[in-house]
């Protein structure tokens, strides 16, 4: 079994830990999916204010796209119809923004308590199991 915390880095067609690519990489090649259930289970961290990026598709839109996908949990296809777009053009706006926020560390892995613990506590825990 992987290590609990990090089963949303395991790759599901070998269930073996990627163990060659760093964090944020991972964090960044998830779908959107996976990324909004990680950002809803408190395994990734999500801006209490979502950023644009200006340079970007639809600066004007980015924000709002991030905050309805991935905060209220609404689907592409009911954000496209809301703002005239089709699903495709959302998904593409969504996964720039996605790209660019993890880049920019607004997005980042949340590692699990245990990990956070020092040595000498998780090991005078595990001895008292």
């Amino acid at each position: 079994m992987p290590y609990a915390g990090y089963s949303f880095l395991v790759s599901a067609s070998c269930r073996r830990p990627r163990k060659t690519m760093s964090i944020t990489h991972l964090v960044e090649e998830m779908s959107l999916d996976e990324l909004r259930r990680a950002i809803r289970e408190n395994r990734v961290s999500f801006p209490s204010q979502a950023p644009t990026f200006l340079k970007h598709d639809r600066p004007d839109l980015q924000w709002k796209f991030a905050q309805l996908y991935f905060v209220l949990g609404w689907n592409c296809p009911d954000i496209g119809e809301r703002y005239g777009l089709i699903r495709q053009r959302v998904q593409q706006i969504l996964n720039t923004w996605k790209h660019r926020a993890v880049k920019t560390g607004y997005i980042q892995f949340i590692p699990p308590a245990e990990a956070l613990e020092p040595r000498s506590e998780r090991s005078a825990a595990k001895s008292l199991d």
